[in-house]
């Protein structure tokens, strides 16, 4: 399922730019949620290791 791991590094890509490219603070505030979202899935994504389970969580 490596389109979906993909899909998640692109979006974190796209919010880490949207954070470097903000013109206001509502909008960084916006891509900056974005990365933590993406962050989650990301770490998240080897769903088969407890450890990436439980880092994902902190």
């Amino acid at each position: 399922n490596l389109p979906r791991f993909y899909l998640y590094l692109t979006l974190f890509m796209f919010s880490m730019l949207g954070i470097v490219l903000a013109d206001n603070t509502i909008l960084m505030y916006v891509f900056w949620e974005l990365t933590s979202v993406s962050s989650f899935l990301l770490i998240s994504y080897w769903y088969n290791n407890g450890d990436s389970q439980f880092g994902a969580m902190q």
